[in-house]
């Protein structure tokens, strides 16, 4: 409870400080913020927004349903911190959030963990919160220590797709209270600046105010409003946000706090100056003494300026910067010791008094100091006119934002107009209260007087200030700005005034920011004088306030000039402008909007009886074909006698205006622009433009029309008709032009390959979602042809040999032929368990028996095992069976086809391959034939100084390689039969040394059950594997066709399985039958597609050259599929 308490007090005493009048009025801020006087507006904003929880901490207690708009909810709310949630307006997209708490640390050390964005990575949550992470932060660009923009781009919870935003932080100091306040506000940034990805660009205004309460504790708040870019936000996103992100995260960020002086990287950052000047102010032994004498001496200074007119000198702006300087060496945010000048007469009326007596301007002086304003600021007068447009701009500017929040409403009555006008302060004749915190003195009921802060809202940034505060008033050059965009509903606006009217009442804005202009330069002349007389009587004005004078005159006239162009360029604009900004802003929307906006238009169209998906569209000729008949047309040449139709999905959209729109056609990896012109369409504008702005990138489009070249020398196809025939409903991911009318610089066969360029990276989804993957990645389909010509390339080899492709059964009542476990099945008419196959073997030797000398079969095969880059469950075969040879036939038929094979895709024998990742270099693998060739046994024994008994099959073998695999570290888990210690050993000495082509050859009795015995070596058979990059391609042997000793090796395989080796094969007695009727000399030969294709294609992940892996499947599908499994059992 008494930390609750502690807690309470540094809350309050933060809220009195964001109450101080120093931070409460714009104009002392101005004399604090010196560096950045353009930050002073939203510097209060931000103080404003952080104050706004102070004078709502009475009112959490109450019910809600007392609360009204803009009050705060309590979510969360302990020892630790405090996180609060403001809706905001009606229809407003912006939600405030606040999180607040006091932690152990300096105020350096919680600024550094805030603006050192750099390090968000390093403590925001990853493992805690796996779909709402930091993917990058870092900082643009610096313009000075206290300033800086910054990328932030995190990932958020599916369906969203991620957010991010550019922000601007600036970093704002009041010492007296020991205070620090960071701004945060988005801002937009030109394009190409920030590299595009897959991101929606959020809007963020907030801060962070962290103060000093003790040495080692300071007490934060952050408040941030945010439009995250959803048309609804769920209460149950608000509470994740608040509860698990802000609350969690507030928990984290004190964590890193209290490491930071522990951290090698927060040390280097805290030698900045920004922290050392900080360091300096607030937490030196002799500062504090030293600010509290500076504060008394600049109290002392203000009073004896009050008792004396100040004395003023030809440089006294010079003099006034150096006391500026002083103070900030001083670290203490102070005033300038000349108070301001005191007013209070109309300019009219100073004019007549000049004229009427020349000792009025003594007197009128006198008169100013006895009526001068308590609060020492100077005030202006506006005269009846600038009064009277004012108001009439009020009327116009109040209509456009309106209009702006609600496009849906076509058009306003004049009635209801009338009213608003009626009830607008500015309406009211005699004296009105402009502003509702300025002060206003009445000289007359026809004019009025407003203070110099009063004064700043109407001429600061070329805006005025509203008459209410809900609403942000626009000049008139932004009006015709807005209304030229298409962003105000401009027949609201005709309906409420006509053409003409509008035309009289944008007039009226002109000649109000013209009188405004004027008005500010007569004050500021005013000033000037006032103050050269302050100094030396009735001398003349000093240089620089001359200076001030006319450059003050030249930024006015050059934005009245401005603003008439850009008002003369609105009345030239079509009016279908507008909605061609609509049609181009769509690509910034979120992509669930977009998606919903698809299906709308689509369902639109089929209610007006249109079909969206014809039927079909004739195509004259492919885009690679048009490319090479026209591709040597001269740059500017049309040939409009040919009509040549075309049909390709559109990968890239651009527009000139609303008549001209360019488009990159994609088909068969290559590109033809479609230039589409409104004046060759036979479509009036209107039509033009709503055809055109219905297509999207990754439309798939018709069209029909003359070729030629632009004068660039961009061939291109001209169309007559344009017709979409398949509608892309999701937002597609901007795609690199990396595809050239020409033949296009892509990868090829036996080439290193860069992931890392795709356009889509993530490899889940590229796994999950191949189509997608093949539309944006161009050399994913490259890499599938490639394989495809392999199979294409071992067809037409085995043809050529008069080989016979034949088809054998998937599913077996035997899993025979490999030595694997089997995926299981059932046949329910059968009523009997089947197995799918793991090999074709034995069906292909036994049409070997039935006289089909030389068959071959291309197909699937399963095995239940495990999944990592170079297997999977689902794989492709090559298996082929020739009578009348032997395993060494079937060895040099394996280099000629292998070596040719790479030969015709690559033009020669050496391939690069990334074998140790895409990030290092690459390895050169070399097919010139012949191949390497080793013995198993003797190479093994030479390599690992073994001496392995002779009779494999012997206790003496088995137990001899258990104490090998043992000395070596060599893991092989039980079963530990002879077969399998044998090919682990293999595996750790003889396989990393096979990275060019190497055939293993004489393996074991007991490792072969279907293979023939060594003709010259006991022990050993016929067989061969042929490993590449360390890895088996090919296996082949001369094929065992002595039925007696087959039966014999299927039971020596039955122990193994007996054993518990459940890979073992299963006796297959259909098969021995078949042997029996005799088979004749054959040789074997099995290869697999899969990882020859990953060789050639440079791919690490066998699922880079299957079209569908096998994957495991969301969390989010998983879930639902066992839900029903559940509830089934109960």
């Amino acid at each position: 409870m008494e930390k609750k308490r502690d807690v309470s007090e540094y809350r309050e005493r933060l809220n009195e400080t964001l109450s101080s009048p120093e931070l409460i009025n714009e104009q002392t801020l101005k004399t604090l913020v010196r560096k950045q006087l353009n930050e002073v507006a939203a510097l209060s904003s931000t103080i404003e927004k952080l104050r706004s929880v102070s004078t709502k901490d009475q009112d959490l207690s109450k019910s809600s349903t007392e609360a009204s708009y803009g009050d705060w909810k309590v979510k969360h709310d302990d020892k630790d911190c405090r996180v609060m949630y403001r809706e905001g307006l009606k229809g407003s997209p912006f939600h405030t959030l606040l999180v607040e708490g006091c932690t152990d640390g300096t105020i350096e050390d919680c600024l550094c963990v805030c603006w050192e964005s750099s390090f968000y990575e390093k403590w925001w949550p990853k493992l805690t919160f796996p779909s709402f992470r930091v993917l990058e932060a870092k900082c643009l660009q610096k313009f000075r220590i206290d300033e800086q923009i910054c990328l932030l781009r995190v990932k958020a919870p599916w369906p969203l797709t991620d957010r991010e935003a550019v922000l601007q932080f600036f970093v704002f100091e009041y010492f007296k209270d020991d205070l620090v306040i960071i701004l945060l506000n988005s801002i937009e940034v030109e394009s190409g600046s920030v590299a595009e990805v897959n991101a929606v660009r959020i809007d963020f205004v907030g801060g962070v105010a962290i103060q000093k309460v003790t040495p080692e504790k300071s007490y934060i708040r952050f408040i941030a409003e945010v439009d995250i870019k959803l048309d609804l936000v769920p209460p149950s996103l608000i509470n994740f946000m608040s509860r698990q992100l802000l609350g969690n995260g507030f928990k984290l960020f004190k964590k890193t706090i209290g490491s930071v002086a522990e951290s090698d990287d927060y040390k280097t950052v805290l030698a900045d100056p920004l922290y050392t000047h900080i360091r300096e102010a607030l937490y030196s032994s002799d500062k504090t003494d030293e600010i509290c004498q500076v504060n008394e001496l600049h109290s002392q200074q203000g009073r004896d300026c009050e008792e004396k007119e100040p004395k003023l000198e030809a440089d006294d702006d010079m003099e006034k910067e150096n006391e500026t300087r002083d103070c900030e060496n001083e670290s203490v945010p102070c005033k300038r010791d000349v108070p301001e000048i005191e007013e209070e007469e109309c300019v009219d009326d100073l004019k007549e008094e000049n004229k009427s007596s020349p000792s009025s301007s003594s007197s009128s002086s006198s008169s100013s100091s006895e009526d001068e304003d308590k609060n020492g600021k100077t005030r202006f007068c506006i005269s009846p006119e600038v009064k009277q447009a004012l108001g009439t701009l009020e009327r116009v500017i109040s209509m456009v934002r309106k209009s702006k929040t609600d496009n849906n409403n076509t058009s306003t009555s004049s009635e209801e107009e009338e009213e608003e006008a009626s009830s607008s302060p500015m309406q009211h004749s005699g004296s009105t209260q402009i502003v509702s915190s300025s002060k206003v003195c009445i000289q007359d009921p026809n004019t009025e007087l407003l203070d110099e802060a009063s004064f700043a809202h109407y001429h600061n940034s070329n805006k005025i200030a509203p008459a209410s505060p809900e609403i942000d008033l626009t000049t008139n050059s932004e009006v015709r700005a807005q209304i030229c965009r298409g962003n105000v509903n401009r027949a609201a606006l005709v309906s409420g005034f006509g053409e003409e009217g509008l035309e009289i009442v944008i007039g009226a804005a002109d000649q109000t920011t013209k009188a405004l202009s004027e008005l500010a330069m007569d004050s500021s002349t005013t000033l000037n004088a006032a103050e050269s007389s302050a100094g030396d009587g009735a001398g003349p004005r000093s240089k620089n306030a001359l200076k001030k004078e006319q450059k003050m005159k030249q930024k006015e006239e050059e934005k009245r000039r401005k603003d008439e162009e850009k008002a003369e360029k609105a009345k030239q604009a079509p009016k279908a402008s507008s909605q061609k900004a609509v049609a181009a802003d769509d690509e910034e929307m979120d992509a669930t909007q977009y998606y919903e906006n698809r299906l709308k238009y689509l369902a639109a169209e089929k209610a007006k009886g249109e079909n969206p998906y014809p039927h079909k569209f004739a195509v004259s000729m492919s885009i690679p074909k048009y490319i090479e008949t026209y591709g040597s047309l001269n740059n500017g040449d049309h040939v409009e006698n040919a009509e040549e139709s075309l049909a390709g999905r559109i990968m890239s959209k651009r527009s000139s205006s609303s008549k001209l729109f360019f488009y990159d056609l994609h088909g068969d990896d290559f590109k033809v622009q479609v230039m589409a012109d409104a004046s060759k369409s036979g479509l009036d504008e209107a039509e033009f433009l709503k055809l055109h702005s219905n297509a999207k990138r990754g439309d798939i489009v018709g069209v029909i029309g003359f070729p030629g070249k632009t004068k660039r020398g961009e061939l291109s196809i001209f169309p007559r008709s344009f017709i979409l025939l398949s509608h892309c409903l999701h937002m597609m991911p901007r795609k690199a032009d990396n595809v050239n009318a020409k033949k296009p610089e892509i990868w090829v066969p036996g080439q290193t390959r860069n992931p890392e360029a795709y356009v889509l990276k993530d490899q889940e989804s590229r796994y999950r979602q191949r189509h997608l993957d093949m539309i944006l990645n161009v050399e994913v389909r490259q890499i599938f042809r490639t394989r495809a010509k392999i199979i294409s390339y071992v067809r037409r080899f085995l043809d050529n040999k008069n080989f016979l492709e034949v088809e054998t059964p998937m599913m077996n009542m035997i899993a025979g032929g490999a030595a694997a476990r089997p995926f299981v099945t059932h046949h329910n008419d059968l009523d009997m368990r089947l197995y799918m196959r793991i090999a074709p073997e034995l069906y292909l030797k036994q049409l070997i028996v039935g006289g089909l000398e030389r068959v071959y079969e291309i197909g699937k095969q399963f095995r239940n095992e495990g999944i990592d880059l170079t297997h999977n469950p689902e794989f492709t075969t090559c298996e082929f069976y020739m009578a009348f040879a032997d395993y060494n036939d079937l060895m040099e038929m394996t280099e000629v086809m292998l070596s040719g094979m790479v030969k015709e895709l690559t033009g020669g024998y050496k391939i690069k391959y990334n074998a140790n990742g895409y990030d290092k270099d690459p390895i050169e693998i070399d097919f010139t034939p012949p191949f390497r060739r080793i013995e198993m046994i003797g190479e093994l024994e030479k390599v690992a100084k073994l001496n392995i008994p002779k009779d494999l099959a012997s206790e003496e073998a088995n137990k001899y390689l258990i104490d090998a695999c043992a000395r070596f570290d060599v893991k092989c888990p039980p079963p530990q039969t002879t077969a399998r210690l044998l090919d682990k050993l293999v595996g750790e000495f003889l396989e990393p040394t096979c990275v060019n082509p190497t055939f293993i050859i004489n393996q074991p009795e007991i490792m072969s059950p279907l293979a023939k015995w060594h003709r010259s070596k006991s022990g050993l058979t016929e067989r061969f594997e042929l490993f590449i990059n360390k890895h088996e391609l090919c296996n082949a042997y001369t094929e065992l066709n002595d039925p007696v000793v087959q039966r014999q090796r299927f039971a020596d395989q039955l122990k193994d399985r007996q054993s518990g080796d459940d890979e073992a094969m299963a006796l297959d007695e259909t098969f021995c039958n078949a042997l029996e009727y005799g088979l004749a000399p054959t040789g074997g030969w099995g290869l697999g597609i899969d990882r020859l294709s990953m060789l050639l294609t440079d791919s690490l992940n066998i699922k880079e050259v299957l079209f569908f892996p096998a994957m495991r499947p969301p969390q989010e599908e998983s879930a639902a599929a066992q839900a029903p499994l559940t509830e089934e059992k109960k």
